[in-house]
């Protein structure tokens, strides 16, 4: 029994956005009978609240709301109910009705001194998410009393908590939740530990600063647990004791920092990487190809690591126009900052392990085979430019209509993810479609993307503000110009810089000092000196040419700029006075102009900046002769008492500000309360969305007929179609027991079946008949939570409608065979005819020696011996047959060479009738069947491979027989070099009933009869063509997998 004085009392503190950061940490935390946790979290005073069943989805701990005079135990999670402030004192939870009605409840800081005085330096305060300051008083507290204070980082969905704990400085650490929490039990024998882990984050900057310098790749946002995880790795593979002998490694040998830049570097990738996501890309691809007017698509794949996703994407978009029948000028911008992943997705040749998932007629269409592997075609080559390319650091690509960045979020930070979100929208055009991976989503963007299929996590620009976020500008450095050259390898800097452009188009213009502004107002481009005019004000940097304008010319600069817009045309001001130098008045004009520049699109104006003395003042006059000095002077007085009323104006605004700034406080708590609620609310209104949609989904798409009953047999839901099997609605009864009275369909021991599945959770499943129909009855134990309680648990039955899946079987089996035993009463021709023969000239020869006189008993006794040998090896030949022809259901483990041997043994005479080599390498593989049928498979195989030599006249006839294995599967690889099928009959080879060879008696069930019976099997058959000939892979289960 641990005593309540030994045990650590972890307080979390939370409000607006702390369920995702209490999820973090809950997910992470181990059981420990010395550590207690209790949850502070801001709460709707009003409302019960569900925090406690949401959270409890993410821990094995118990979780329990507290009760006033509640004892804490080891290994517990607590939460605090709404509309209750919560002490600790002598060892109970005591709870009380808050007393500030305005603020916050339950008050973070009130539990955290309370726990301060009561546990001392066995207290831990944790500050998540949330706006406002409570807490930060609370972690003082925890400071001076010798506990230990942590804070979530920048993640956090609201930084304001977290910032004011950490402005206090008494925080021990920053770290994300997660991390907190796979550290707490070490603080039980280490209490430096989080101090320690403080240390090893700036160490780990130093790394960061290391890489940047050298490779300019900056991680310093990616997710910390990630790049300590590899940096920790690494350490340990160099055998060295702690980070700092590392950084000394680092520092001395460039080798490493180039091995540790690409273990950072996670590239990871594969063909069509969650195929049901691809389907649904390819459904809205082929959408927006169809409504786009212009010629042109545009694809953008960050992070393309060795190419699989690019030439996926390319495939797709070839498959699409193929179908269309129509052309586009597609470009695909694959970039990645590995030039190690660039170089190898320029030159691969895929294994066919990495081609595991392209179908084969892709395979076909779309590359070439190598003898180091399979190589993409250089139509599909030419579709994509392979660049490097950061997406954090240079700028992005533009006007795109698909940026597929998948599973590269994952391993940034939130605040990194937000700047690449914006870089995405950006580069996006209107109606542009963005593809991420299945844990990424579009974060705080969503109000201008409409989701298309949340699980496949597709989305559609749908707003189009036009600009990029500041914080998105700081990355930015290097030009797009630049990025396009290294991919195209072109000379072609002069035509792609926009510098050029700009330059070109102003020149031909006007030739003063200004800047290039776009239709907001927003500053594209800067020539010459411009500094008495523009400044970069301290904090975010901004390109809003009315932030950075100098006082002094900001109202006749807006004037102009106006006029210029409403106009679309030259705009002059008014000349605006400075400061006299050397005793001569200087003055200013200001010139707008309307500027074309493809590169930039269109509404863009140059303003230009013209200091001149008085005397120029007489020559810029015939600029603006529609206004005269008196007109001028009115419009500068009203101008002034506009200015005057304006600051007015301002001045009360402040005052009602201030008035403001103390009802937000009060308004600032109950929206915490709200944002808690909402929270909660929009989690557990998403779970309920997704569960519904996706079981609609499953009960439309499985086309049986289905019923779902709980443990006691009511019935819960079903399908239209199970009323042809119970009558439901005529017995108006709940429990399918009842209903079992009125049953159309004959299920004699159902209620036992149905005990059976659920108490030994076995699937149990056979074949009924209703009438004329066949159907395939299934019993399936179900879990209705994500708890696998047996509780909740419950029983899916379904029936699947094969009738005519059993009726074609019957004909296809029986044409299978009687083509089958065709096959085999030639082949029998075959080896009898050598037999034949011999006994044949046995016999002439007994007779002639019997009409000479010459027969004897030793040559009777001989004769009699070489006949019954003959007769013996044809009745051999008789029991091989009647074996093959036997039919056999009952799978077990078997040596795939046995089958083999068989086959080969039944067509040896008929191959070497035909000159057949075969060249066959045994092995001792084994497979889960049937070897007469696996044998019939091959035997299939061989009699086409003999066909086709024969009907093309080749010479050297060869077939190579391999055995190997490839993971689950045990794999036999059959080879003839016989030229291989025609294109245009390659994707129906394996259909029923197609054949090349109807002239001569084909069937077209042999190739698909061996496809159904290995899929029965649980395997597959794979057919493609070789340089010389015709290549079967016949894939098979290794053992027993279940049903």
């Amino acid at each position: 029994m641990i005593n309540y004085s030994d045990i650590i009392i972890v307080g979390l503190g939370a409000s607006a956005g702390g369920f995702e950061a209490l999820q973090k940490f809950l997910e992470k935390i181990e059981e420990h009978e010395k550590i207690t946790y209790v949850i502070v979290q801001h709460l709707d005073p009003n409302q019960p609240t569900m925090l406690g069943n949401l959270l409890s989805k993410y821990t094995k701990l118990g979780i329990s709301m507290i009760k006033d005079n509640d004892t804490p135990k080891g290994n517990q999670i607590y939460f605090c109910p709404p509309n209750n402030d919560l002490t600790i004192k002598n060892g109970k939870f005591i709870l009380s009705e808050p007393r500030e009605k305005a603020y916050p409840k339950p008050s973070i800081n009130k539990f955290f001194e309370s726990l301060a005085l009561e546990k001392k330096e066995k207290a831990i305060g944790i500050i998540l998410s949330g706006t406002g300051s409570d807490g930060a008083k609370g972690i003082e507290e925890i400071h001076h009393m010798g506990g230990i204070t942590l804070a979530e980082d920048e993640g956090a969905k609201y930084f304001s908590m977290p910032k004011a704990a950490i402005d206090t400085g008494y925080v021990d650490s920053v770290l994300p939740p997660e991390l907190m929490a796979e550290g707490i039990p070490y603080v039980i024998n280490d209490r430096n530990y989080f101090t320690q882990q403080y240390e090893v984050k700036g160490s780990v900057y130093k790394i960061f600063d290391l890489l940047n310098k050298k490779t300019n790749i900056d991680f310093s946002s990616y997710k910390e647990n990630t790049i300590l995880r590899r940096i920790k790795k690494r350490i340990n593979e160099n055998k060295k004791t702690d980070i700092d002998e590392y950084i000394d490694l680092l520092n001395q040998n460039t080798d490493e920092l180039e091995i540790l830049k690409n273990e950072l570097l996670i590239i990871v990738t594969s063909f069509f990487r969650g195929d049901e996501a691809f389907k649904e890309l390819e459904r809205e691809l082929e959408n927006l190809i169809l409504e786009k007017s212009d010629n042109i698509l545009r694809v953008w794949i960050p992070a393309c690591a060795t190419g699989e996703e690019a030439f996926t994407i390319a495939i797709i978009i070839k498959e699409i126009l193929r179908k269309l029948n129509i052309s586009k000028k597609v470009t695909i911008f694959a970039t990645d900052v590995s030039d190690i992943a660039i170089e190898s997705a320029r030159n691969k040749n895929y294994s066919i392990e990495q081609m595991f998932g392209v179908k084969n007629e892709y395979i076909e269409r779309y590359f070439d085979e190598k003898n180091t592997g399979y190589r993409p075609k250089k139509e599909i080559r030419d579709m994509i430019i392979f660049s490097k390319h950061d997406v954090i650091k240079d700028p992005p690509f533009s006007n795109l209509d698909l940026i597929s960045c998948r599973n590269l979020l994952i391993y940034f930070n939130s605040n990194l993810q937000k700047v690449v979100m914006n870089v995405f929208y950006y580069a996006l055009r209107f109606n542009g479609l963005l593809f991420l991976g299945q844990s990424e989503t579009v974060g705080n963007l969503s109000t201008l993307f409409t989701t298309i299929h949340s699980k496949n996590k597709l989305y559609k620009k749908t707003n189009d503000l036009g600009i990029i976020s500041p914080e998105t500008i700081n990355y930015t450095k290097k030009k797009a110009s630049q990025i396009l050259n290294e991919a195209s390898g072109k000379d072609n800097n002069k035509a792609l810089d926009i510098d050029f452009v700009i330059n070109k188009a102003i020149s031909q213009e006007y030739c003063k000092n200004g800047i290039v502004i776009d239709s907001n107002s927003m500053i594209l481009f800067y020539k010459g000196d411009t500094s008495d005019y523009i400044s970069q004000p301290q904090g975010i940097v901004t390109q809003d040419l009315f932030r950075l304008a100098k006082d002094y010319i900001k109202l006749d600069l807006r004037a102009t700029i106006n006029e210029a817009k409403k106009n679309n045309k030259y705009a002059i001001s008014k000349k605006i006075k400075i400061f006299p130098f050397n005793s001569v008045d200087f003055y200013i004009l200001i010139t707008v102009f309307p500027l074309e520049i493809n590169k930039l699109g269109n509404n863009n104006f140059y303003v230009a900046f013209d200091k001149i003395t008085e005397k120029d003042v007489v020559y810029k006059k015939e600029l603006s002769e529609t206004m005269n000095q008196d007109e001028i002077s009115i419009l500068e007085e009203e101008l002034l008492s506009l200015k005057e009323r304006l600051q007015i104006t301002i001045e009360e605004l402040e005052t009602s500000n201030e008035e403001l700034q103390s009802t937000n406080e009060e308004l600032q708590s109950t929206n915490e309360e709200l944002q808690t609620v909402n929270d909660e609310l929009s989690f557990k209104n998403s779970e309920l969305e997704f569960a519904q949609k996706a079981f609609h989904d499953v009960l439309s798409a499985i086309k049986a007929d289905v019923l779902i009953v709980d443990k006691s047999f009511n019935i819960l839901k079903y399908t239209d179609g199970i009323l042809k099997f119970f009558d439901i609605k005529k017995t108006n009864v709940v429990n399918f027991s009842t209903v079992l009275l009125n049953a159309t369909v004959k299920l004699p021991n159902l209620l036992e079946d149905l005990k059976t599945s659920l108490l030994q959770d076995k699937e149990i499943g056979y074949e009924v008949i209703l009438g004329t129909k066949v159907f395939w009855f299934r019993v399936s134990k179900i879990y209705m939570t994500s708890k696998n309680h047996n509780d909740d648990v419950g029983l899916v039955l379904s029936f699947l409608d094969r009738t005519e899946i059993f009726e074609k079987d019957k004909i296809l089996f029986q044409q299978s065979k009687m083509a089958a035993m065709g096959e085999m009463i030639g082949n029998i021709a075959h080896q009898w005819r050598q037999p034949l023969n011999n006994l044949a000239l046995q016999i002439a020869l007994f007779v002639h020696k019997l009409e000479n006189g010459t027969l004897d008993a030793s040559y009777i006794n001989s004769f009699k011996i070489d006949y019954d040998l003959e007769i013996k090896h044809m009745s051999q030949t008789i029991d091989d047959f009647k074996d093959f022809l036997t039919p056999s259901k009952n799978y077990d483990i078997n040596f795939v060479h046995l089958a083999i041997d068989r086959s080969l043994k039944m067509i040896e005479d008929s191959l070497k009738f035909n000159q057949i080599s075969i060249n066959y390498k045994s092995g001792k593989q084994k497979f889960y069947g049937c070897i007469n049928e696996l044998s019939q498979v091959i035997l299939n195989i061989f009699n086409n491979s003999k066909e086709v030599f024969i009907d093309r006249s080749i010479k050297d006839r060869e077939i190579n027989i391999t055995i190997g294995t490839n993971g689950k599967y045990s794999v036999i690889s059959i080879i003839d070099n016989g030229m291989g099928v025609e294109e245009k009959y390659f994707e129906h080879i394996s259909k029923p009933y197609f054949t090349t060879k109807k002239d001569r008696g084909g069937t077209g069930i042999g190739l698909y009869m061996s496809k159904t019976i290995v899929e029965h099997m649980g395997g597959k058959i794979i057919f493609q063509n070789t340089k010389n000939g015709f290549k079967v892979n016949i894939y098979l289960l290794k053992d027993y997998v279940g049903k």
